[in-house]
């Protein structure tokens, strides 16, 4: 019976780990929805930062690996709510927009920031990690002096205003 109430406990925790859910919050006039994967208080917290097209499931996918790792990840939207470009022109302008404005860049980091301190991810043991357009702004939240243990861009760009 011991080893039964073991095996349920384990299950409990590991899907626990996939309880990731959607955050909405502002930044200025703008509304954003956010993807929250919370482990516990304590665990560390990884910012996430899409690709060019939003988040979508990949960023989820990934979300959920690294749960399953022991991480929280709180996967910030750079775009606004509902805003997931599908169309390559669309994706363009929108990065565009934030390349271009790196202080606005800036300002949707720290709401992301912001919004999951609220909501109590452990931010003083946290990383930033971002795909591509993602990489770049991680590395742009770096320069600006984020209070972050590390800054992981995969192959994003280097090129700075």
């Amino acid at each position: 019976m011991k080893f039964l109430t073991v095996l349920f406990t384990v299950f409990l925790m590991a899907s626990a780990a996939f309880a990731g859910r959607n955050v909405v919050y502002k930044s200025g006039d703008g509304e954003y929805e956010s993807y929250y994967a919370h482990v516990s208080a304590s665990a560390p917290l990884v910012f996430m930062i899409q690709d060019w097209d939003g988040i979508t499931d990949y960023e989820i996918k990934r979300a959920e690996m690294l749960n399953k790792l022991g991480y929280s990840v709180f996967a910030i939207d750079m775009f606004g709510k509902g805003i997931r470009p599908a169309a390559v022109e669309d994706r363009k302008r929108l990065t565009g927009e934030l390349y271009a404005d790196r202080a606005k860049m800036r300002r949707l980091l720290d709401a992301g920031y912001a919004k999951a301190k609220e909501l109590g991810a452990n931010v003083s043991n946290a990383v930033m990690m971002g795909y591509c357009f993602g990489g770049a702004v991680a590395l742009e939240y770096a320069r600006a002096g984020a209070p972050l243990k590390a800054f992981i861009p995969f192959h994003g760009g280097l090129a700075t205003p």
